[in-house]
């Protein structure tokens, strides 16, 4: 953002919020383009590192990980990575790269980030499955976990792959089992708009940033115990692991959610967790694929995220 859309946004901020909170927020907007001059570590590339099958939380915290999942028997380990960004888009530029073109040709990628559709192509690997567009749960505004689950096992016991990335949603707000005001769609994504959501709510202090942390932790657990329970259950594999794409800021350094490119350790410091899975049998995987073409709706499932 330069200088002269700064100065554009403050103006209607002024116009149309309370001069106290738009002069909070466009404060906040001129710290986030200086903390971006600020040179970060390259991070920690999901490539150089074993796995068969990788899950990604999105906007995972480290710390509020490992507070709650740090002792977890069933987790062979459990470390701290530097991610490779602070925002979905700037992970994936920077994952899916022709740097890596041999994995990603043997590499299945089922996710729920409507970001795919302009961060990620179907050329580059054996199989993009683009949950998202076919699957979406507008009272949740976002996906819940369990359509990315049936098509994942459904990938991993029919198809050919040497590994897959499972792309979810949570923890990333709206929180599923502690709502906090609305949710995203993918059309708010793609036409760069944005929803009101809990971030904006505690920076105006409706709410605290203790009982934001806490909605958040419990849509971490509700993401967790669904792996725990069932996806581990439906695949096997000898080498799960669960990290994410970038963290989630509350306030720190003036910093809310995860804006790209911002090298501050909230955003950047994340899990890197190792299981594995058997599979059981006992799940059965449903027929979700749809031809129904929700490119008009991408923007909505965006804004349902609070990303425009």
């Amino acid at each position: 953002m330069g200088f002269s859309d700064w100065a554009a946004e403050t103006a209607s901020r002024f116009r149309d919020q309370s001069p106290r909170f738009a002069a909070k927020r466009s404060g906040q907007e001129l710290l986030t383009g200086a903390l971006r001059r600020v040179p970060g570590p390259a991070g920690d590339s999901i490539w150089e590192r074993e796995w068969d099958v990788l899950l990604i939380l999105d906007a995972c915290r480290w710390d509020v990980f490992s507070e709650n999942y740090g002792d977890a028997d069933w987790l062979e380990t459990v470390e701290p990575i530097t991610s490779v960004g602070s925002a979905s888009p700037e992970w994936m530029d920077k994952t899916f790269t022709t740097e890596y073109k041999d994995k990603l040709a043997s590499t299945a990628y089922v996710t729920g980030n409507p970001y795919s559709e302009d961060h990620v192509t179907e050329n580059q690997l054996a199989l993009l499955d683009e949950v998202w567009r076919y699957v979406w749960d507008d009272d949740l505004g976002t996906i819940p976990p369990e359509p990315l689950t049936n098509q994942a096992v459904k990938h991993w016991r029919t198809g050919d792959y040497e590994r897959m990335i499972v792309h979810y949603m949570q923890p990333h707000w709206p929180y599923v089992t502690n709502p906090i005001e609305g949710g995203f769609n993918p059309r708010t994504v793609i036409n760069n708009e944005k929803a009101e959501n809990a971030f904006d709510l505690q920076n105006r202090g409706e709410i605290s940033k203790s009982d934001h942390i806490a909605a958040y932790s419990d849509n971490l657990e509700y993401i967790i115990d669904h792996i725990h329970r069932t996806l581990l259950q439906a695949i096997t594999a000898d080498q799960v692991a669960i990290t994410s794409d970038h963290g989630e800021a509350f306030g720190e350094f003036g910093i809310y959610e995860h804006p790209s490119r911002v090298p501050i350790p909230v955003l950047r410091k994340v899990p890197w967790a190792i299981t594995s899975g058997r599979d059981t049998g006992e799940y059965n995987i449903d027929d979700l694929r749809s031809d129904t073409e929700i490119g008009a709706t991408r923007e909505k499932k965006l804004r349902d995220l609070g990303y425009l």
